[in-house]
């Protein structure tokens, strides 16, 4: 049973229909009601009941969870939310668990617990799709750039195509394939403060599937280093440097309240001369992250302090520090959604 708006994507109210088809055939009887959705991450309400108790959850719903999207979830850490989606593994949804979420999925895997109740199982693998499938992947490596480009600046979704191409360092057919696909799934609308729901729930689901996709990127092209200076003497180190910014550090940087644990730094020239300013030593494990960047050089944000450094897109400010993975850095991510001015649009109501 569903009370829903008539712009809820029909993917996803099939979803919630095989996830109650699947409960149901175990006694579970699921109600959704998307028309409680808010603006913390919470897509509806679901009742549950089962065994002749009853209890009421938020949820958010997902069309795929790997372990690298669990940052990206917007229902926070001890809600209480069913996270649902497709299928998840028995891997993610410890994950789940360990930040004090449900979950419940198509397949019939579900955790849910509330007073006098509690459904567990686990194990279910799911059912072949055989829907027809959309043509064109959005997340691969050549295609990250562009989505980037987009995300940062949405007006770009209907430039012309060597208006996107300046931004990034790929071919002008590989943002054709990409401009393609994102107006077969929808996307071709720039996003704006006026834009409808049914839009903007397009727009921040491709927003957060790029998220999901540059973290899983990001430990492939990333050199870890510590670094022998105190935390005060690789800041003071870091004014000399001529890097881009990102994770922890751009957010500090922006006004953001975060006292930075780890630095993500983008560098466009050779490792030597960085490695020696900031007496950096590799080390696997280390808190500084050095990288080159996706993205051209023009999408780089100035600092508002006299220093040669820069910020990097807020879109990959975001993924670097849900990259962390860490409880710690939730309310940042949630500060992030409410307050930075390229971010925020994506999680309107």
């Amino acid at each position: 049973m569903f009370t829903y708006h008539e712009h809820v994507d029909k993917m996803n109210v099939e979803r919630l229909e095989r996830v109650s088809e699947s409960l149901a055939a175990r006694g579970v009887t699921l109600r959704w009601d998307e028309t409680a959705a808010d603006d913390a991450g919470v897509d509806g309400r679901v009742s549950v009941e089962f065994d002749g108790r009853r209890a009421e959850f938020p949820y958010e719903s997902k069309s795929q969870l790997r372990p690298s999207t669990i940052p990206v979830l917007r229902s926070a850490p001890g809600s209480g939310a069913v996270i649902v989606s497709s299928h998840i593994t028995t891997t993610v949804g410890q994950l789940l668990r360990d930040r004090g979420l449900h979950y419940a999925d198509a397949a019939g895997n579900t955790f849910l617990t509330a007073p006098g109740l509690h459904i567990e199982i686990e194990g279910k693998r799911p059912k072949a799709d055989r829907r027809p499938h959309q043509s064109g992947s959005l997340f691969t490596p050549a295609a990250l750039p562009v989505i980037l480009a987009i995300l940062t600046e949405p007006k770009l979704a209907a430039a012309p195509l060597r208006e996107i191409q300046d931004q990034t360092s790929v071919s002008i057919g590989t943002v054709f394939k990409v401009r393609e696909v994102l107006r077969r799934r929808g996307i071709d609308d720039p996003l704006t403060e006026s834009s409808g729901s049914g839009v903007r729930d397009r727009w921040r689901q491709l927003f957060e599937g790029w998220v999901a996709a540059y973290i899983e990127r990001a430990p492939k092209t990333a050199v870890r280093f510590r670094s022998d200076l105190s935390p005060r003497q690789l800041k003071q180190a870091l004014a000399g440097v001529d890097g881009t910014l990102s994770g922890e550090a751009a957010a500090s940087v922006k006004g953001f309240d975060i006292r930075p644990a780890s630095l993500d730094l983008y560098y466009r020239g050779k490792l030597g001369p960085i490695v020696k300013d900031l007496r950096l030593r590799r080390d696997p494990a280390g808190p500084v992250s050095v990288r080159s960047p996706i993205w051209a050089e023009t999408m780089d944000a100035p600092t508002d302090r006299n220093r040669p450094n820069r910020l990097a897109p807020a879109p990959v400010i975001y993924a670097d520090i849900a990259a962390l993975n860490d409880p710690r850095a939730d309310s940042l991510l949630k500060e992030l959604r409410t307050h930075d001015s390229t971010l925020r649009p994506f999680f309107l109501g």
